[in-house]
């Protein structure tokens, strides 16, 4: 059976992208969306097989902000099928986070690009969203009807993650346009 490890880095070869270890079981990748530069850390758990990424959504909050903020988490969790955002009350940053657990399974690329690209895909959508809460004074609810509105085509297959916006690009191109 592979490591994560072993799995995440030939993943890394397989997209021609450079995954950097920061420390054992923990990782980077950035990449660019038409939205900003993002910043993804990846955790590894090798006993619980387990395999998380968060990325950093690149704005801060103001303490005043922060229950309006909570407010448009919630709403956005409540419309993800895959991860979560998390808001840090202390600092004000908010992280998307999407995991697996693995078993006894190996990871395979197909499983890691749906994982990495969900998790990207969720941090450059609602960025939007974020930006006009925290610094337009846009309610939550107003925020993302205003992204509704952009929306032609809620449907999600494999055509769409490579032809729809924001991303019109496809994965490797992510990988390749990262921070690296």
């Amino acid at each position: 059976m592979k490591t994560i490890k072993e799995s995440l880095f030939a993943f890394g070869k397989y997209e021609d992208c450079k995954i950097f270890e920061l420390e054992e079981g923990l990782y980077h990748i950035g990449f660019l969306s038409d939205s900003a530069v993002f910043s993804s850390q990846i955790y590894i758990n090798e006993k619980r097989r387990k395999l998380e990424i968060q990325t950093i959504i690149p704005l801060k909050t103001d303490k005043n902000k922060l229950a309006v903020l909570a407010d448009l988490i919630v709403r956005i969790n409540n419309n993800l099928f895959l991860g979560r955002f998390d808001l840090d009350f202390d600092t004000g940053v908010v992280i998307c986070k999407t995991s697996i657990i693995v078993g006894k399974d190996n990871l395979n690329n197909d499983t890691l690009k749906h994982l990495f690209y969900s998790n990207w895909a969720a941090a450059s959508v609602y960025f939007g969203a974020i930006n006009a809460v925290i610094f337009q004074n846009i309610t939550p609810k107003t925020a993302l009807a205003m992204m509704d509105e952009d929306s032609d085509d809620d449907t999600v297959d494999d055509e769409n993650l490579k032809t729809d916006k924001p991303f019109d690009r496809g994965l490797g191109d992510f990988f390749r346009g990262s921070l690296n």
